[in-house]
């Protein structure tokens, strides 16, 4: 196996080139607060309905994506469900490079339809209270981003396109009256592909060299998380979610190429492994059904990652809340949604470390935050009598940042939603 000096061989290749310590080294170490190499994740959820309740659902859960949510929610969900989910989104970056002679607003896109989720639900016959278990295919967690950055010597590029699934079985049952518990137990595959590359040169307008860095990464783990319910008079619910911290090992494939006045001057490739360490996270939350609406409200919080070094980006807690209603607009058979959710950002959720410690890689960020996320979401359900019904939701959020300093960026991220279920 090849010694692991990647990162050691990219400072080399940037110390020799007078062009990449002007516009790359920048670029790839400042660019949107994230390490060479490193992904990022963003939990998008499962399920439209929780969606368009601004996934403030751990005091709902009450159909197949509770698996995820709050699994003790199947206890209350006396019927079989198949359901499927599509999502559409768009995410855009408008970056503002304030540092040195070269600043200028850069702006990027990037949009992707996938399957978010397929699930099956089932209840269990019992003799006292209710029991009902899941299966499914989710897709929570996407590594989805992309920025620009053009100065008068080069123009510089990173995008990023994969996502996490997770492959469920959940179990959820009421252990007294009107009060349940559940379980949901994931094996976690997903993939992830970054592209950092380069055009600069400074003969006239001819950029004549590039630099191109790929990384191919596959992930595998177990995802485990509880939950309990708590019915009050078929009118208000409390509901608890927690969830065991996700170590996620993979392997990655990395290719780097550097070429100097249109001639090849190196190219590298390398394999490694390692795992990413997460930490715990939960969620705590009250329902409560009116005679003409449902309103939902929520904590949740991730822990800080153990072992993370003291005052790191991975060393803080991060916190959220939101609320989300549910109304029906004139005729029972059509149900009107809303929610708004805020949270810290957190780009980065899992630490990354390498099974072979490579010399002067540090998976931490600088990072300042001008705007915390902020999502607000809006959603429409159509039901029929047969038990089919259809969900659509839409969201918006934004957040901004500073990344080292120097780079200014404003984040906004348009989701759709749809789902098909059926319920009998």
């Amino acid at each position: 196996m090849a010694k692991k000096t990647s990162f050691i061989k990219k400072k080399e290749i940037i110390t020799t080139l007078f062009f990449l310590a002007l516009g790359i080294t920048s670029f790839f170490t400042e660019v949107s607060g994230t390490s060479f190499g490193v992904p990022t994740r963003s939990t998008i959820g499962v399920g439209v309905r929780a969606f368009a309740l601004g996934n403030n659902y751990v005091a709902v859960a009450d159909d197949a994506s509770a698996m995820f949510w709050n699994p003790a929610g199947l206890a209350f969900t006396p019927v079989r469900e198949f359901q499927v989910a599509l999502n559409g989104f768009s995410r855009q970056l408008e970056s503002d490079y304030v540092d040195g002679p070269f600043s200028q607003t850069t702006i990027s896109d990037r949009y992707r339809i996938h399957l978010s989720n397929a699930s099956f639900l089932r209840s269990l016959p019992t003799s006292r209270g209710g029991c009902s278990f899941a299966l499914g295919y989710q897709s929570p967690y996407i590594h989805d981003d992309r920025y620009d950055y053009v100065n008068p010597i080069g123009r510089f590029s990173y995008s990023a396109y994969g996502q996490t699934n997770l492959w469920t079985a959940a179990f959820g049952i009421q252990v007294a009256q009107d009060f349940g518990v559940g379980v949901a137990t994931s094996f976690i595959h997903g993939k992830n592909k970054m592209f950092y590359r380069g055009k600069y040169g400074m003969t006239g307008n001819t950029l004549d060299s590039s630099y191109s860095s790929e990384f191919f990464q596959r992930y595998y783990g177990f995802d485990i998380r509880f939950g309990a319910l708590y019915s009050i008079k078929h009118r208000a619910k409390i509901g608890l979610r927690v969830e065991l911290p996700q170590y996620q090992y993979f392997k990655e494939d990395f290719h780097d190429e550097s070429v100097y006045h249109d001639t090849l001057l190196r190219t590298y490739d390398e394999k490694s492994s390692g795992k990413m360490i997460g930490s715990f996270l939960g969620a705590f939350g009250i329902s409560y059904q009116f005679p003409f609406l449902l309103l939902s409200t929520e904590l949740h919080a991730r822990s800080p990652i153990p072992d993370a070094m003291e005052n790191s980006y991975y060393s803080f807690w991060k916190l959220g809340a939101g609320v989300g209603v549910e109304f029906p607009f004139f005729v029972k058979e059509i149900v009107l949604r809303g929610g708004y959710k805020w949270q810290e950002y957190d780009k980065h959720p899992m630490l990354i470390d390498y099974e072979i410690p490579i010399e002067g890689f540090n998976s931490d960020i600088s990072v300042d935050i001008d705007q915390h996320e902020h999502t607000i979401t809006t959603g429409i359900s159509y039901l029929t009598e047969t038990g089919l019904s259809f969900d659509l939701s839409y969201g918006f959020s934004r957040w901004k940042i500073t990344s080292e300093k120097v780079l200014n960026e404003t984040h906004s991220f348009h989701r759709i939603s749809a789902a098909l279920a059926i319920r009998y």
